[in-house]
């Protein structure tokens, strides 16, 4: 009866052995990867993409929140809760995940490091959430701002200006409104850089600045592209006469070039303001 006894337990234990590495072999495979993107150098006022790829063999039962980053001497933006889907064959293995992507804009030359950042994943089939982080990244920053320009000077991969004009009458009256709209859309840019535009005080009408539209650049697929900015004043006609409304320029620098840019919209002429009736 003992024997039995003893054999029955021992075929137990086997049992349990196989059921728990049965499970450990449920648990699905994870790969993380995360880098920077474009290859440098890079220089102060660019904007660097941080993406971090969460890969695996099964399924994300929940969205992973992002890992919070702290980088002195930079702006950074966090993932904006969307993400691009991958899939990816590695080593014969199909894989499935997301991509979470931080933009890094250095504002001021040396060395930075990104420390490592930790994820916490819920995945389909996994017996718990399983814990995970990056590689540490370090990389070099460097002041190439050309001589005599200022700090503040938006660096991109390419701007795109554009305005409208609208009025609230046709021909224009003392007393109606003309609204001048400016939009700025610069690709690899942090919409908090592109700088204000800079609405001029116009003898004859009243000013009145309008809050700023400051968004991103979405590539449709959840990471950003770039940055936009609308600026718009209001001008009321006080006195009857010719107008223009001058022309706007934005110095940029290219940073697929590495050259200085200018680019701008044209004046805004209006017939001539009457005084009304």
């Amino acid at each position: 009866t003992a024997g039995r006894g003893d054999a029955m337990s021992r075929w137990l234990l086997m049992i349990c052995l196989l059921v728990c590495m049965g499970l450990a072999a449920a648990d699905p495979q994870v790969h993380v990867h995360a880098r920077l993107q474009p290859e440098p150098p890079y220089q102060v006022g660019s904007t660097l993409r941080l993406e971090v790829d969460l890969l695996t063999t099964t399924w994300f039962t929940q969205a992973p929140e992002p890992a919070a980053l702290d980088l002195p001497g930079t702006l950074i933006t966090p993932p904006n809760g969307q993400a691009d889907k991958l899939s990816e064959n590695i080593d014969n293995t199909p894989y499935f995940g997301l991509r979470l992507t931080y933009l890094i804009s250095p504002t001021q030359g040396g060395e930075f490091s990104i420390p490592a950042l930790p994820f916490s994943l819920r995945l389909g089939q996994a017996s718990a959430a399983q814990a995970v982080s990056t590689e540490p990244i370090k990389f070099t920053v460097v002041d190439h701002s050309p001589a005599g320009t200022p700090a503040s000077l938006l660096v991109a991969r390419g701007v795109r200006i554009e305005q409208r004009v609208d009025k609230s009458a046709t021909p224009l009256k003392v007393g109606d409104l003309i609204i001048r709209r400016i939009q700025i859309q610069a690709d690899d840019a942090q919409a908090m850089l592109i700088p204000p535009v800079k609405f001029v005080d116009i003898p004859g009408l009243k000013r009145y600045p309008q809050p700023p539209e400051v968004s991103t650049l979405s590539n449709g697929r959840g990471s950003t592209d770039g940055g936009q900015r609308i600026d718009s004043v209001s001008y009321v006609v006080d006195e009857s006469g010719d107008y223009t409304l001058p022309a706007i320029e934005l110095p940029w620098w290219d940073s697929s070039s590495q050259q200085a840019r200018n680019s701008s919209v044209p004046p805004a002429n209006d017939s001539p303001c009457q005084r009304g009736d």
